[in-house]
């Protein structure tokens, strides 16, 4: 009986044994496993995981497409700097909507520097154009090929409708001249955009020659600069750590030469402004626009000690222009640098000096005049300078600057129109003049809801360190 039993036992071992050796291949990633059962039995407790936010995560691209754009955008290829598409762009554009928006006259004098956004503006002007007209250009194509199978139900065979589609989106189609179109003002941007990203890149490598090497180096489909010819580039130069940072050597030379030769100290004393005044006063000017322009521009500017711009503000409609016969009173347009909702740049009150050829009176008086003509043609130009030439407009400040900056180079100074602020401001200073009458010619405060009052007594002077501690009162 024992011998039975440990036979049974014997054959239960073995069966088991057995089972485990039948199913060699089966997976234990389980959490836990029942061994009691004949059946192994798993306890499953889930698979954890975690989440990741798929948009900052670029699908791959699309190997037929990225193919097309290889060739369109001339990757890898010498060529890739040169797509032009200024000609394919000035197709696109239309006025008004599809291009950039002009800039409102009445705020016109706000415009300073450079409008970096309004050639951005102008490509997405143009490629809403574009985009619309394809969509145009479909839709009445697709209009056209429904009406053609309806009123010729007979010829409806699929060499028919192969001809009559390739017919209307075909090689010479206008649908596919303007994909064209489209795409030569897309390509061509981006190829600039490319060229000055690079140039960045560039420009912060000292050594000329490198810099050479750089440029030769087209743009992949993935790098600004091609992988393989950088990275020979690079070793042939003996590594980055050669190239990208300046030799110990250069920066003690550097240093050396800087001690040896020290910057020197910036006078504080700009220009004097007496010698334009004695050329302006020994020269007659001559009866011509430029002249009368230019002449009245540098006067203001001295008699001031104000800013280029602050010329542009000077009106002569009657609400900001009043001439008495003996002073003119100037009440500049809001936009200086200074104007606040609560402070205003001071009033221009402007007198007679006996000396005609730098009297701001009849310098002013004479360009009114000289000018009549040429605001007749235009509305609502109450501008006190105006452009001399070419289409009648407002002059800008870098106009008037040019103006003044001749009349510095006549008079043998070598400066820009702006240094006539810190001209003024230096002789006044050598000259002691009281800052108490300095600020209270600066600014004048005009509360809200209130205005000047171009009659009252209270206007006072221009502050000129020249003409009004000279005798040279305005």
């Amino acid at each position: 009986m024992h011998q039975q039993c440990a036979s049974s036992s014997n054959t239960n071992v073995t069966a088991k044994t057995t089972d485990v050796i039948e199913q060699p291949e089966q997976n234990n990633d389980d959490f836990l496993t029942n061994p009691c059962s004949i059946t192994p039995k798993s306890l499953d407790l889930g698979f954890c995981k975690t989440d990741f936010d798929e948009k900052k995560v670029l699908k791959p691209a699309d190997e037929q497409r990225l193919n097309q754009l290889i060739k369109l955008q001339h990757f890898n290829s010498s060529t890739w700097q040169h797509i032009r598409y200024k000609k394919a762009l000035a197709d696109m554009l239309a006025f008004p909507g599809f291009c950039n928006l002009k800039i409102n006259d009445e705020i016109c004098c706000l415009n300073k520097g450079k409008d970096f956004l309004a050639s951005t503006e102008e490509i997405m002007a143009a490629i809403t154009n574009a985009l619309l007209y394809q969509r145009q250009l479909l839709q009445s194509g697709l209009q056209e090929i429904v009406n053609w199978s309806h009123n010729n139900p007979t010829e409806l065979t699929s060499n028919n409708l192969f001809n009559k589609i390739s017919e209307m989106f075909g090689n010479s189609s206008p649908s596919y001249k303007l994909s064209e179109q489209t795409l030569q003002i897309v390509c061509g941007k981006r190829a600039e955009c490319i060229e000055t990203r690079r140039k960045r890149l560039i420009s912060e490598i000292s050594d000329k020659s490198i810099q050479a090497a750089l440029v030769n180096i087209p743009p992949s489909e993935e790098f600004l600069f091609e992988k393989t010819q950088l990275m020979s580039l690079v070793q042939s130069l003996g590594g980055p750590h050669y190239w990208l940072s300046p030799p110990q050597i250069s920066k003690n030379r550097d240093q050396a030469i800087g001690v040896a030769k020290p910057k020197s100290v910036r006078s504080f004393v700009s220009w004097d402004p007496n010698v334009v005044l004695e050329w302006l006063s020994a020269n007659s000017p001559k009866d011509t626009l430029f002249e009368i322009s230019r002449r009245t521009a540098t006067v203001l500017l001295l008699a001031s000690g104000r800013r280029v711009h602050d010329l542009t503000l000077l009106r002569i409609s009657k609400d900001n222009y009043l001439d008495n016969g003996q002073n003119i009173y100037l009440i500049p347009a809001f936009g200086s640098k200074t104007d606040r909702h609560d402070c205003r740049q001071s009033a221009w009150k402007l007198s007679k000096h006996p000396d005609k050829n730098i009297c701001p009176v009849s310098l002013v008086r004479c360009l009114i005049e000289k000018t009549k003509q040429r605001r007749s043609d235009i509305k609502d130009l109450d501008n006190l300078f105006i452009t001399i030439s070419n289409k009648v407009k407002f002059a800008s400040r870098t106009v008037i600057g040019n103006w003044v900056r001749t009349v510095l180079k006549d008079s043998g100074i070598d400066a820009s129109p702006g240094s006539c602020r810190s001209a003024v401001a230096s002789l006044g200073w050598l000259d002691n003049q009281p800052l108490d009458d300095i600020l209270a010619r600066a600014l004048q405060e005009v509360l809200p809801g209130e205005d000047y009052d171009i009659q009252s007594d209270n206007v006072l002077p221009c502050p000129s360190w020249i003409f009004y501690y000279r005798q040279f009162k305005i």
